[in-house]
């Protein structure tokens, strides 16, 4: 490798040393190139990662608001569920039949035991 203390520049180099010179050249350049792409690329897929973040997010909540709007027609298919059932129920069996609370029929399985 030449000299860096060596200021004349009208000496003449070998080829070793030109060569050695040009390889110590390329590592530096390879050095600040690699650096220059990883920052560089860091930045992109930065801002690759964040758009498909929101494209995701996006695209998530379209789907989530659809799913509520078929959820939403369905409810409303069967609202007036209860009262259909309720009418068919006493069309068919008859009006229900009343149904005694526990404690009162209690009492009478007792007074008539006594």
């Amino acid at each position: 490798m030449v000299d860096a203390s060596d200021e004349d520049m009208t000496r003449p180099v070998t080829r070793g040393e030109l060569k050695q010179e040009l390889a110590a050249f390329e590592a530096r350049m390879d050095a600040k190139l690699d650096a220059k792409l990883d920052a560089k690329l860091e930045v992109f897929l930065g801002a690759i990662t964040a758009r498909v973040d929101r494209d995701i997010a996006r695209h998530t909540s379209a789907m989530a608001e659809n799913l509520r709007m078929y959820i939403a027609a369905l409810d409303d298919k069967f609202k007036d569920l209860p009262p259909r059932v309720a009418r068919l129920e006493a069309a068919v069996f008859g009006p229900s039949p009343t149904i005694r609370p526990i404690k009162a029929a209690a009492k009478k399985r007792r007074r008539k035991a006594s």
